[in-house]
């Protein structure tokens, strides 16, 4: 990743396989990916903590169970992690 401005594509999916947050599309060549939010910060070659929020719809609670995040860098799935809600 070059220093700069840069925006990723963070999804974020819940236990019912549904994208959480705006849940908008983006489209890369032939690739389409749903996304939760877009992350933009300023990049200048250093380790770098962000923290974004996906809040749940309305007055609706979050499911349990496995959620993924996947973090997309245009088409390039560059981070994919997961926990568990109890």
């Amino acid at each position: 990743m070059q220093s700069g401005d840069q925006e990723l594509y963070v999804q974020v999916v819940d236990p019912l396989n549904r994208t959480l947050g705006l849940n908008e599309q983006v489209q890369f060549d032939e690739t389409i990916v749903n996304y939760s939010m877009i992350s933009k910060f300023n990049y200048e070659n250093i380790s770098l903590n962000v923290c974004e929020f996906v809040a749940s719809e309305g007055k609706e609670k979050f499911e349990k169970g496995r959620y993924v995040v996947n973090v997309y860098n245009d088409k390039d799935l560059v981070s994919s992690s997961e926990f568990r809600l109890k």
